[in-house]
């Protein structure tokens, strides 16, 4: 396993620190030791290996963030450079990366990392910027609405395509990564509703489809959807809708 060269602080204060870290070609590991770090490959075109669970491309403007005591590995054939991030609080934003430390891409955190590498150029960056820096660190790392509305895009297809299969919600939040509280918040503040109530949406909105485009009978429909009987569809769909699936059939024939 390769030495990394010695790191060059760019930023040291109390509660930020930033450091630039050549790694030698190799397998590099490293053990995080701040309550949070964030590890950015934003530094030339060298292809980088992660190996984590399962093992992916550490591509160049991807970032992985990582709780105190996360045990991390990459492999890197031609050595890179590393910017290094270590934070004594999270940002709200990058709870979701917390759970599942692994590489993405994060436009608005790539942006940071380039505005401090070509600050750290002109020389050292002052500890007076700190509180600057973070407030902008927190900016960038929150999701723009269009991202969110993607996020929401993505958990809507990962959805339509396993409503005749039982699906948690802790599922939604293994696809995007994330965290529960995130998957709440992003829920709750771009759909309104909380992430068992999208599902059993999803569920019910393509049953209506269903309703008033084939001819399939209700026990198929409510089966296809997920639900777990006819009476549990039909109750739920009551409710949502205050018609059963039978009169809401008739409504789409009368038309």
């Amino acid at each position: 396993m390769s030495k990394p060269s010695p790191t060059r602080v760019l930023v040291e204060s109390a509660r930020l620190r930033v450091r630039r870290q050549t790694c030698l070609p190799g397998i590099h590991a490293e053990t995080s030791s701040a309550p949070t770090t964030l590890y950015a490959h934003m530094e030339g075109l060298a292809q980088t290996q992660w190996l984590g669970s399962p093992e992916q491309s550490f591509a160049p403007r991807m970032a992985v963030a990582a709780r105190m005591g996360t045990f991390l590995r990459w492999r890197s054939p031609n050595g890179f450079n590393l910017l290094i991030v270590e934070l004594q609080q999270a940002p709200a934003a990058i709870a979701g990366w917390l759970m599942a430390p692994a590489p993405r891409y994060q436009p608005g955190f790539e942006h940071w990392c380039q505005f401090v590498l070509a600050q750290s150029a002109m020389g050292s960056l002052p500890e007076s910027l700190d509180s600057s820096l973070l407030d902008l660190l927190n900016h960038a790392l929150t999701p723009s609405d269009s991202e969110a509305q993607a996020l929401l895009r993505s958990l809507s297809r990962f959805v339509d395509t396993r409503l005749a299969f039982d699906l948690a919600v802790e599922d939604l939040a293994r696809h995007l990564g994330c965290s529960m509280t995130y998957l709440v918040r992003l829920l709750r503040e771009q759909a309104g509703t909380t992430p068992l109530a999208f599902i059993i949406g999803r569920r019910l909105e393509h049953a209506r489809a269903l309703l008033a485009d084939t001819g399939l009978p209700l026990v198929e429909i409510a089966l296809a959807c997920g639900f777990s009987s006819q009476s549990h569809f039909g109750n739920s769909f009551k409710k949502a809708f205050e018609v059963t699936p039978a009169q809401y059939r008739e409504q789409c024939v009368g038309r």
